[in-house]
Formats: structure tokens, sequence, C-alpha cells
């Protein structure tokens, strides 16, 4: 348990902590990576310099973030592990936050910054009422979902995975789908309102009443020959165009 004020301020690689660690001071990650690999419950506060990053993993120890907590700074936050992470306080981070193997993490807390957000695989829940306004989105697979609004001012790009729960994702600054993976929008609505690309052969597969919009002004173009489907599971997906959509790429069917 740390009380008082714990700093990591040198070295390049990882410093791990395997006991579960609670903190109820603060903790101040200058440099390198402080992993705390084994859960536990924190009031305390984070703290994540630029270059800096902040691991928090294990596969069966939940981490629990409890209201009153606060993880901030222009740093990385790195999810991993099996186990559950629960933020259920303050989490400011403008660097990067990173979402990899079977972690589960529940954003429930004010959440006022991401950065550049990735989801490698485990989920990626955003429930905390806030909009979340990711700088970059990659979604490489796992599940993206929740009841906030995502507005990505940069690039989105997605490449494998699911994109479900009750909000939506705005693509502010580019969508990029694309890759052999089979990617499905489950109940969420996916805006593209930039310059939409759909390359490679993954089919989409939409259920419960998933909703794809092409907006006004944006141009979404067809380089494949693959399906967006109707998974037919559920009320029926939609895909609505009030841009430019184009099918510039492939010899056989793009179906939809």
């Amino acid at each position: 348990t740390n009380a008082g004020t714990l700093t990591k301020s040198g070295g390049t690689n990882f410093t791990t902590i395997g006991a579960a660690f609670s903190n109820t001071g603060a903790v101040d990650v200058q440099a390198g990576t402080l992993y705390l690999a084994n859960g536990g419950t924190s009031t305390g506060t984070f703290t994540v310099a630029a270059g800096a990053e902040l691991r928090l993993g294990g596969n069966t120890a939940t981490h629990t973030l409890q209201a009153g907590s606060s993880i901030t700074g222009a740093g990385t936050v790195f999810f991993n592990g099996d186990s559950t992470k629960d933020v259920a306080g303050t989490y400011t981070i403008t660097g990067a936050t990173t979402v990899d193997p079977s972690a589960t993490v529940n954003f429930t807390g004010t959440v006022t910054g991401v950065g550049a957000l990735t989801v490698n695989a485990g989920t990626a829940n955003f429930s905390s009422g806030e909009l979340i306004a990711p700088t970059t989105l990659t979604l490489a697979g796992g599940t993206l979902t929740g009841s906030d609004n995502l507005t990505v001012s940069g690039a989105t790009t997605w490449t494998g995975g699911t994109l479900s729960g009750t909000g939506t994702t705005t693509a502010g600054g580019g969508l990029t789908i694309s890759g052999s993976a089979l990617k499905t929008l489950d109940g969420r609505t996916l805006i593209n309102s930039g310059a939409g690309t759909w390359s490679g052969t993954g089919n989409i597969a939409a259920n419960n009443g998933a909703a794809f919009t092409n907006q006004a002004g944006a141009t979404f173009t067809i380089q494949n020959d693959q399906s967006w489907a109707n998974g037919f599971t559920g009320a029926t997906p939609t895909f609505t165009n009030a841009g430019t959509l184009t099918k510039s790429g492939g010899t056989n069917f793009t179906t939809i």
C-alpha cells in the first residue's frame, strides 16, 4: 500500500510490482514503465509523464480505481491481463490509452481525455456519461463498447474486432476499414464525416439494429468485393449515404 508519494524517475524499461498494489497517496511515473501486475484498490492519484507508461495488468486480480482516484498526464496507460479493470475515478490522459489481450476495462468515472485509443484485444467499455474524444482510434481486435459517444478527431482505423453498445462512434478525421478479419458492428452507430475507405478481404457483419451513416460532405470508397452483411441478429441494420459512395475496386460483387 502506498499512502505517501511513490515516484519512478529513472530507467527506460519495466519496474514490476507483483503484489496487489493499493494507492491512497500519489504515484508519479516520470520515466520508463511502472507495471502493477496483480490488481489492487486505489483512491489516490496516478500521474504519467510524456514518454512514460503506467501498465495495469494481472490475470486474475481486479484493479479497482474508486471514485476519488485519478489517472492524469501526457504519457501512456496500458491495460493488459485477463482480469477486470474498473476506472470509476477521473481519467485524463492526453498521450495514449491501450487495451490489450483479454483485459476488460470499464470506464465509468469522469473521462476527459484518452489520447490515442487502441483496442488490440479484450474489451474497452466506455459508460461514463461523458463524450469520449480520442485523438485517433485503432480497433484491431476485441470489443469497443458502452453507452458513451466517441468522436475521433484524427484517423479511425478498423482492421478487426467489434464495435458495440448503444453509443455512437464518429470518425471525424478519416475512416480506414481494411484487412482480412471479420469486423462486427453490433447495435452501435458508426458515422463517417470525412474521407472513408473500405479495402481488404474482410466482411462486415451488422447486428441488432447497427447503423452506418456516410454524412453529407463525406466520402466512402469501396475498394473490394466483400459484404456489408445483415447478421440476422435482432433489428435490421441500416446503411445511410448522405455523402458520396464510390465503388472503385474489385471485379465482382460488393453486397450491402
